[in-house]
């Protein structure tokens, strides 16, 4: 096996990871074994020994190879103490090839830590998952040095001030934040992998308490970087949106500071930002949630109906917390219109046709009822006011702006792989 060449992690690298398999030819068995594992650094390519096949009439490609993060003891074979992460499937190349990118997180650092504690190793194992109908060792995996992982240099904080409901005590908000941690650092990875942000890596996030409110810590390196992509600045309002969607039930943000600049959320730019959250969150039930291709067309017409209902659902109990005078049935007559969409296609023949009337029909309902919510919270609470205010306060002039970014036209959001 080639050495590995990197495994003293840190938190935000972008790594490679990559393995291989050989064909076995022995006398009784012949076999499809994996050859080799690696990770390097990017943007160093990975490197292995590459597998061999034909020998004894065996192909090394389109073999299935599934990456994962794991805790044991360093054998070779895929029974393990804990799979802490599933990083991906890929088939191999004619060379008997596979690998993917990945993105350390603060939570890898956190499973690291508990992996060594307890007394084991930490490492990256590769299974063979499908062989393409030849035979495999049983249980034969190939594995990794021991991963060490530290956290690398904050260089920037994004600290957002969070007003608890005035049943949570500054305490209390901070142990019912604490609770979500982990949703957070996996909603904050995505969205940082899934938006192509180039300046910064996502460090870690840090709850406390500063006087009467609650602050949550963004913690930022600084990355110096040509390559194409997208600032955090321009997309901040939806990273904004991705937290308070998880802890709304605690309290409201009414603020942040990124660098020296206490900048203050209007009702404006926090539902326009949430108004693309949400379509972008509702089509993917359609483009990444039901796109199983072993689901039958019925199938995925329930699962894409049942989770835009989930969505819309959950975006109402969202509204209602930051909004709670705004009138809101808009969402309620969402989820009407869908049903009958779904009752449409029911009772119709469920050709091909009917599908995509039905998948038009649900999108045109739920953006409708995502617009009309948005329009319908502006009423009631000033689009120049603080987030989560009715009216604007007198001193309004004194909020400072990104030198003029407007942050009401940002769009995108997070989305799951």
């Amino acid at each position: 096996m080639t050495a590995t060449i990197y495994t003293q992690w840190k938190v935000g690298d972008k790594i490679n990871i990559c393995g291989s398999v050989t064909e076995f030819c022995g006398v009784e068995y012949q076999l499809i074994i994996p050859k080799d594992i690696n990770i390097t650094k990017s943007p160093t390519d990975c490197f292995l020994d590459s597998g061999t096949g034909g020998s004894c009439g065996l192909h090394i490609d389109n073999i299935e190879l599934t990456f994962s993060i794991v805790k044991g003891s360093p054998v070779n074979n895929c029974v393990v103490a804990q799979t802490y992460k599933t990083l991906g499937s890929v088939r191999t190349n004619s060379d008997g090839a596979a690998g993917l990118s990945y993105t350390v997180t603060e939570q890898d650092r956190l499973n690291y830590i508990s992996a060594t504690n307890e007394g084991y190793f930490y490492y990256v194992m590769t299974c063979i998952t499908n062989s393409d109908g030849q035979s495999v060792s049983e249980a034969k995996s190939i594995i990794t040095n021991p991963i060490l992982i530290s956290e690398s240099e904050v260089t920037h904080n994004l600290d957002l001030t969070l007003i608890p409901w005035s049943w949570y005590s500054p305490g209390g908000a901070v142990d019912a934040i604490t609770q979500k941690i982990i949703d957070i650092n996996g909603a904050i990875t995505n969205f940082f992998a899934n938006y192509g942000i180039i300046d910064y890596t996502y460090i870690g996030t840090e709850v406390f308490t500063e006087t009467d409110k609650v602050i949550i810590r963004i913690k930022l390196n600084k990355i110096n970087t040509v390559t194409m992509g997208v600032p955090l600045l321009v997309q901040i309002a939806v990273l904004i949106t991705t937290i308070l969607f998880i802890i709304s039930f605690i309290g409201r943000i009414s603020s942040y500071v990124f660098d020296v600049d206490n900048i203050a959320l209007t009702n404006e730019e926090l539902t326009s930002a949430g108004q693309e959250f949400m379509k972008n969150l509702t089509n993917d039930c359609e483009t990444k949630t039901c796109s199983d291709p072993t689901l039958t067309q019925d199938q995925k017409v329930t699962c894409i109906k049942n989770c835009v209902d989930s969505a819309l659902t959950r975006w109402k109990e969202y509204q209602t917390d930051i909004y709670p005078d705004a009138d809101h049935t808009a969402l309620d007559n969402g989820l009407t219109e869908i049903q009958l969409c779904y009752n449409t296609y029911n009772s119709s023949s469920k050709t091909l046709t009917d599908y995509q009337t039905l998948l038009d029909c649900i999108k045109i309902k739920r953006e409708k009822a995502i617009d009309e919510d948005k329009a319908a919270t502006l009423e009631t609470y000033d689009p120049d006011a603080t987030a989560g205010e009715k009216e604007a306060s007198s001193d309004l002039g004194k909020i400072l702006l990104y030198g003029g970014v407007g942050l009401a036209g940002l769009y995108v959001l997070t989305r799951k792989k």
